[in-house]
């Protein structure tokens, strides 16, 4: 899966299941690159842990959604992946990530472009 299909998979997933309301000023954040085997999404509070069989379906691509990017911290956010088999999963969160993460991290459209 490349990085388009990843972000499209994690748009629907977020248009699925989060209220619509919580997303009025909401910051959709992407990896610049894909996950490597060992690799860990990190928050300034401690390592963001994703209930997955890593193994059998490893986590490809990672996105962080700031729920309120005016707001001080902490405030509601959430991490996502995109896992080999195109299922995504959320860890909802508070603390934003870690500086060596945010540095790896570029903006990307929360809604999906219009065709």
């Amino acid at each position: 899966m490349g990085p388009e299909e990843a972000l499209s998979t994690v748009q629907q997933f977020i248009d699925k299941n989060l209220p619509k309301d919580s997303l009025s000023k909401a910051q959709l954040w992407a990896l610049e690159k894909p996950l490597a085997v060992n690799d860990v999404l990190t928050s300034i509070s401690g390592p963001v842990d994703f209930d997955v069989n890593a193994v059998d379906d490893p986590p490809q691509w990672a996105f962080f959604l700031d729920l309120d990017p005016s707001a001080n911290w902490e405030h509601d956010c959430a991490y996502l992946v995109v896992l080999e088999s195109g299922a995504s999963v959320m860890e909802r969160r508070t603390a934003p990530p870690s500086t060596l993460l945010t540095k790896q991290l570029q903006s990307v459209p929360l809604r999906p472009a219009e065709v």
